[in-house]
């Protein structure tokens, strides 16, 4: 599946590979389009590619398996706080590198479906892009997947009023909005 490219960010000069689970960990300065990809769209981002991306599950998992068995429970949050505050930054960054401008949100939609799938998936993927500004929402995106997820069928129909006139040769005009 298409990974998001996430670019991490560590106080490291040297490039380090985060135990063969495909991430390389770079210092970069931190450029970020806040404009065009708001922190919150940017978090809610991160906790999707984290519950719905297997290469930044495994980076995840991989991660909690760093914290000693002597650690108290709220140590353990805090490392994993500093964890999640790691990814956020790194997709901040991978944004800014590869989904910037004016054809950025575009590009970014395109791959994102491709790796959100599920109706539960997609309805996720619809609310995160109701976090980007309105000058960049792809609204006509937004509607597509809020379709897609929506499977309804109609089980019963009640009519009040079954009107006059009709017959097999001048059938009514039934809409539905």
């Amino acid at each position: 599946a298409p990974a998001l490219p996430v670019t991490p960010a560590t106080a490291s000069t040297a490039p380090v590979l985060a135990q063969g689970d495909g991430f390389v960990w770079m210092p970069l300065e931190r450029r970020v389009a806040r404009e065009q990809y708001p922190p919150r769209f940017v978090t809610y981002l991160a906790r999707c590619l984290l519950r719905y991306d297997g290469m930044s599950r495994r980076w995840w998992e991989v991660k909690a398996r760093e914290a000693p068995l002597s650690f108290s429970a709220d140590r353990v949050r805090e490392l994993r706080l500093e964890h999640y505050g790691e990814f956020t930054r790194s997709v901040e960054l991978g944004l800014d590198a590869e989904y910037s401008g004016p054809k950025g949100v575009a590009s970014l939609v395109q791959l994102l479906r491709q790796v959100f799938t599920s109706a539960a998936e997609r309805r996720q993927l619809a609310l995160l892009l109701t976090l980007l500004p309105p000058a960049t929402q792809p609204v006509n995106d937004i509607t597509e997947l809020l379709g897609e997820t929506d499977n309804a069928t109609i089980s019963r129909v009640l009519l009040t009023d079954g009107g006059a006139g009709y017959d097999d040769h001048h059938p009514p005009l039934v809409t539905i909005s």
